[in-house]
């Protein structure tokens, strides 16, 4: 069993207490410290005084692993990152709504579940109520990876359903939060996030801010020194370059996605980076 000290955090701010003001009568101000920055569990009287204070339930602050749902989220997480619709499904039809305890299990699962609906190309609308629960009704704070990435998702829905404004708002909004550190995000998640911003900005022809996540995708994949994503990071930014008219920087990038899609083998990848080289011919 884990807490979730960020969420601890969260909620405190959320009613204006500072850590010596909640720890008043409990226990220490450096163990509410070493709740929030450390995720240490204190003792349980302890637990169930600070969340008496807070108004929230315990299991709202805890993080079980007894149940398996944070592997099968981590899996699920994997499937959504790799584009597989038939894993994802098969992973989500496993868990139970019973099993979602706290708000940000549920805001992952609904997230998910949006996700595969618009893997499955199935009608938007069925996206953006799943979306909408995680964004509204299980909404984290701002600086929380599936927060954010929930948020470019409903704007690509939003835009697949024909609602340009709607979606321009939430590309901005997303890009306003990507500029922070992100709570819990992976080197995986953060390059998908700017893979998708840097396509959604083009569709919305905002070329300057594509231009800008192309290049930061590009940057985090050489930061964490992974292979993953970087094909389609540099295939990404080369249909920005070229679609913003610079023709040569456009093909001398896509010859580098092709070169990665190569050693990657990716041919799905392959086959439109030639395609798009064919048209420049």
């Amino acid at each position: 069993m884990k807490i979730r000290g960020e969420q601890v955090r969260l909620l405190r701010k959320k009613l204006g207490l500072s850590q010596t003001e909640l720890a008043q009568g409990i226990c220490t101000q450096a163990t509410v410290s070493l709740i929030e920055k450390n995720n240490q569990l204190p003792s349980m009287p302890i637990l169930f005084q600070i969340c008496e204070r807070l108004g929230v339930d315990v299991a709202d602050v805890l993080e079980t692993t007894n149940n398996g749902l944070t592997d099968i989220f981590e899996r699920i997480d994997n499937a959504v990152l790799a584009d597989d619709a038939q894993l994802t499904a098969n992973l989500l039809n496993t868990i139970r709504i019973k099993q979602l305890r706290t708000g940000h299990d549920k805001q992952r699962y609904y997230y998910f579940l949006g996700m595969l609906q618009l893997m499955q190309q199935s009608d938007p609308t069925e996206a953006l109520f799943n979306f909408n629960l995680a964004l509204k009704q299980f909404a984290a704070n701002e600086t929380d990876i599936y927060q954010v990435m929930a948020t470019v998702a409903a704007g690509i829905a939003y835009l697949k359903n024909g609602d340009t404004s709607t979606a321009e708002q939430l590309a901005q909004k997303a890009t306003k939060m990507t500029a922070g550190q992100l709570v819990g995000a992976t080197a995986r998640q953060l390059i998908a996030l700017n893979l998708k911003l840097t396509q959604l900005n083009r569709q919305l022809d905002q070329l300057a801010v594509s231009l800008q996540h192309g290049k930061k995708a590009v940057a985090l994949c050489r930061h964490f020194e992974t292979l993953f994503g970087i094909d389609q990071a540099f295939y990404q930014l080369a249909v920005t370059q070229l679609t913003m008219g610079d023709v040569t920087a456009g093909q001398q990038t896509l010859r580098i996605a092709e070169s990665l899609g190569i050693v990657c083998q990716h041919p799905k990848l392959l086959s439109v980076i030639r395609q798009q080289q064919l048209k420049l011919s």
